[in-house]
């Protein structure tokens, strides 16, 4: 079984009412809710990150293809 971190977060009610909202829409629990949305938004993270490294590479690509 994977390590786990036990914590208690304090967020503003109005969040809460929303992540259970979307945890009862995706049926599961609200800690389920919460970890997925929290992967997701570090996989953005690394997708905006490889993103911006490939286009920086064909940047300087073209920028020597131009000075040819």
């Amino acid at each position: 079984m994977e390590d786990l971190y036990r914590s208690q977060f304090r967020l503003p009610y109005s969040l809460y009412e929303q992540l259970k909202a979307s945890a009862e829409t995706h049926h599961r629990s609200i800690n389920a809710e919460l970890v997925a949305r929290l992967e997701a938004s570090f996989g953005s993270d690394q997708q905006i990150d490889l993103i911006a490294e490939r286009l920086a590479k064909r940047l300087v690509e073209l920028d020597y293809k131009h000075k040819e």
